[in-house]
């Protein structure tokens, strides 16, 4: 009878260890001994990003989770009190940031941007000097967790008495490129901009202001679309 070594062509486990060479060894060492290597460059500076807060809702405080506002179906316009804050690096006011941000409402839409500074209307922008802004914005179909959203798109709205930046033909902005007016030039967030220079694109986004969800039969809509098409 065979033994069973002589069964089997299976060949017997070898457990090989890797030794690392003087070599390896070497320069371990010397990384320890050196330390790491630390590149500082240029210190970051000027805004950074947005606070932005929502003070009241229809003159009241925010509605919280517990107690949400119904849903707005887009029948009518509510107003929200809002405040800017150009924050910078280390998340501390910044006064250095004099621009014109673009606010969105998420989910919804902004009806109308009143500054409270000047009391005009420029669509959804808002005008934001010494690194703050309030202004009170209307917005509708708003529903759930709604938030309000700043960014800074480099967007300079030209006086209606004069022909904009990015709408005279010429290129504003040689050093940058050599492209000319909206919208070829990236610089030129929309035609009526009066700068080719694009912006920061730094951006911030409030605390969630609630809302209910809409019902089935709200989202369906008592007409041929629904009130809420996105």
């Amino acid at each position: 009878m065979k033994r069973s070594s002589e069964m089997t062509s299976e060949k017997p486990l070898v457990r090989r260890t890797f030794i690392p060479g003087a070599g390896v060894l070497a320069l371990v060492a010397a990384s320890l001994a050196g330390g790491s290597c630390i590149t500082v460059g240029e210190p970051v500076s000027g805004a950074q990003t947005f606070r932005v807060t929502v003070s009241k809702v229809n003159g009241n405080d925010p509605p919280v989770v517990d107690t949400p506002l119904p849903a707005n179906i887009g029948d009518h316009n509510e107003t929200w009190e809002i405040q800017i804050q150009a924050l910078n690096a280390d998340a501390q006011p910044d006064s250095t940031f004099n621009g014109t941000v673009r606010l969105s409402v998420v989910p919804g839409a902004i009806v109308k941007v009143v500054d409270d500074a000047s009391g005009q209307t420029n669509g959804r922008n808002l005008l934001v000097q010494g690194g703050v802004a309030t202004a009170h914005v209307d917005v509708t179909a708003v529903y759930g967790p709604t938030r309000m959203w700043a960014e800074d798109l480099g967007y300079l709205p030209a006086p209606p008495d004069r022909v904009a930046a990015c709408s005279n033909g010429k290129n504003d902005d040689p050093d940058d490129d050599q492209l000319v007016d909206y919208p070829n030039d990236p610089g030129c967030a929309f035609a009526n901009d009066d700068t080719e220079t694009g912006g920061s694109y730094n951006a911030g986004v409030s605390g969630p202001v609630h809302y209910a969800l809409p019902t089935i039969r709200q989202i369906q809509g008592v007409g041929a679309t629904t009130p809420f098409p996105y």
